[in-house]
């Protein structure tokens, strides 16, 4: 299954990834890698993934404290936020317009 970005969505995985670079040489990929594979198993098991809200999903990261946030239009993923999983929750809500 394919997917697309929210705008806000890769704006704040690239943020992310930016970060964890500035931390560590090379963390900035180990996140993205873990990223990746998370969106990975999300497009090929989307409903796997527990619900959250509605009919929006949570993908959750392996060792980082990150969630692929989504939705699932027909044959497409929509990825809503990378979201840290510490931060406010529900904050994308209003993504969903």
């Amino acid at each position: 299954m394919k997917f697309l970005w929210n705008d806000e969505a890769l704006t704040e995985y690239e943020q992310a990834a930016e970060y964890y670079g500035l931390k560590e040489i090379g963390l900035d990929g180990r996140f993205a890698d873990c990223i990746e594979s998370t969106i990975q198993s999300v497009c090929s098991s989307p409903k796997m993934w527990p619900i959250i809200e509605d009919d929006v999903r949570r993908g959750v990261t392996h060792t980082f404290p990150y969630s692929v946030v989504y939705i699932q239009l027909d044959q497409m993923i929509v990825i809503i936020a990378i979201m840290h999983d510490r931060r406010e929750p529900g904050y994308w809500r209003n993504r969903l317009e």
